[in-house]
């Protein structure tokens, strides 16, 4: 068998560990999502004094598997795992396993049931070849749970964990939701609901942490879309959509939740920009209708005069539109993002359909629900010191961090799930699952 020996990748780093200065060790995040698997082992370096973490890289590997389709059949399933067991292998030793946590994820699913079922089974699978599963460790990835594992990942990676460092609060502008995420002060305190106390460090902190399902980036485009019409769409609809916020001189057609928009601006300038001929948007009116639909939403709290990390969908609509440079951190303020906004609604260009629409939208939404003022900044980055800011970073340290929960209420040691009964972790495993898979 091959020693175990530290990679070269980081040579400071792997001559400290060799020293005994630092220990080497990898967090695993293994991720189900409908017909695909992730698995995205993490190296990092602990520091034997302080127990400070170092994150030295990442890897995602991916295989394109429905394991739903063979959780009846569990040497078909046990199978199925054989080849990814062999590519973690190709990355983390297998004299390591005794030594890696693994967090098992399964995304957010209507398939509940199902999804559990197919979290025990690899469960039960990981822990035989040795991996180190606690009972939490197996969960559907809830979307509060997403917004705090990103939060431990842009605050690790900045650094801000540690003592006399204050964290960052995170703005995830999604597809599927908006979530916030930050330290409220002593007086902020006083005026939240359920704030939900996490530690990192040994130190105790207690978050905000919401999410609003009906802000998110496609919710309120169909609103704005819809925003003349007394009657809501049925599936299967076709319908013809002026907008304020698209240009006049173009159709574009957009399905979302089964209605299909024909959509084309309103002309109410029928003149061109000098400089592209292209169609002139009125921003104003772009602006008030994205108000108009925005007000009908309960406010969040502000978040004005605090430090924001913008990620998910507002940083790939940024690069794919080269508003920003890909991989690179980028600070707007408000004042900049309302010119950019004006901009890009006067001049809207080939391609850029909804870029208008949306810049508004975030616009507005900072400025609105959340209460950013002009001089305001947010900062758009989808990777810090060469590791991308997700949720998954932040559960793989979270599971690293002694005292980490994603259990809002009670910090229950060393647990990172959301298998709860009243306040309280619970087994996942199922014994005669367990040794029906181990017998096959």
């Amino acid at each position: 068998m091959t020693p175990c020996r530290s990679s070269v990748a980081n040579i400071k780093d792997a001559i400290k560990s060799g020293l005994g200065i630092k220990e080497e060790i990898y967090s695993i995040v293994f991720y189900v999502k409908n017909t695909e698997v992730k698995i995205i082992p993490y190296r990092f370096f602990v520091a034997k004094g302080d127990r400070s973490i170092k994150v030295s890289n990442e890897k995602v590997i991916q295989h394109e598997v429905d394991l739903s389709a063979y959780v009846k059949k569990p040497k078909e399933f046990n199978e199925r795992l054989d080849p990814m067991l062999k590519s973690i292998e190709r990355v983390v030793q297998k004299c390591r396993w005794p030594k890696t946590p693994m967090v098992l994820v399964a995304a957010n699913t209507e398939r509940t049931q199902v999804f559990n079922e197919i979290l025990e089974m690899v469960g039960c699978r990981m822990k035989c070849e040795g991996f180190v599963i606690r009972d939490c460790d197996k969960f559907i990835l809830a979307k509060s749970q997403r917004a705090i594992a990103t939060w431990y990942s842009f605050n690790l990676l900045l650094d801000r964990l540690r003592k006399d460092r204050k964290p960052v609060a995170t703005l995830n502008l999604g597809g599927s939701a908006v979530s916030a995420v930050f330290l409220p002060t002593d007086r902020e305190k006083k005026e939240l609901m359920n704030l939900t106390p996490i530690t990192a460090y040994s130190k105790n902190y207690d978050l905000y942490v919401h999410s609003w399902i009906h802000l998110n980036w496609f919710e309120v485009r169909q609103k704005v879309l819809e925003y003349k019409l007394n009657n809501a769409l049925l599936p299967g609809t076709t319908v013809n959509i002026n907008s304020f916020c698209m240009s006049p001189l173009d159709v574009v057609k957009w399905t979302y939740k089964g209605v299909t928009y024909n959509i084309t601006g309103i002309n109410e300038l029928p003149t061109l920009s000098m400089f592209t001929r292209s169609p002139y948007v009125r921003f104003e009116s772009c602006k008030f209708v994205m108000r108009e639909v925005l007000s009908r939403y309960e406010k969040a709290p502000s978040l004005n005069c605090k430090e924001i990390y913008v990620s998910s969908h507002l940083y790939k609509m940024a690069v794919a539109h080269n508003l920003i440079k890909p991989n690179e951190e980028t600070v707007w303020d408000l004042r900049q993002l309302e010119r950019l906004a004006t901009t890009k609604c006067e001049n809207i260009l080939p391609g850029d359909d909804f870029l208008c629409m949306d810049l508004t939208y975030v616009l507005i939404l900072l400025q609105s629900h959340f209460g950013l003022c002009a001089c305001d900044e947010i900062h758009i980055a989808n990777s810090i010191k060469g590791i991308t800011t997700s949720w998954s970073f932040g559960a793989a340290f979270m599971n690293l961090n002694k005292k980490s929960t994603l259990i809002g209420g009670k910090r229950v040691p060393r647990c990172l799930g959301l298998q709860e009964v009243e306040g309280q972790c619970t087994r996942v495993d199922s014994p005669s699952l367990c040794s029906t898979f181990k017998s096959n």
